[in-house]
């Protein structure tokens, strides 16, 4: 696994959405409370953050192999955006 791999992840319930993309600290104290350090060699918060959020270049792939309605999700959701209600400050 010399190489950045692709992974796609589907959920069923808005709240497993929202455990999805918890922050570090909270996936760190998941983690060590249910798994033993010893199990944690490969895998730990900074590992889980990478698969949360894509890549430029996936992000780049997934909008350009698109049809419409695609490139205007790609062109409403790219980059960070203040006005957004939901956006943390």
């Amino acid at each position: 696994f010399g190489t950045r791999h692709s992974f796609l992840v589907a959920l069923k319930s808005h709240a497993s959405r929202a455990d999805w993309y918890i922050n570090e600290a909270e996936i760190l104290i998941r983690l060590r409370q249910r798994i033993s350090s010893s199990d944690l060699n490969f895998f730990d918060a900074p590992t889980m953050l990478q698969y949360q959020i894509p890549s430029k270049a996936v992000e780049t792939a997934y909008c350009q192999r698109g049809d419409d309605a695609r490139k205007v999700e790609c062109e409403e959701l790219s980059g960070l955006s203040p006005q957004l209600s939901n956006t943390p400050v």
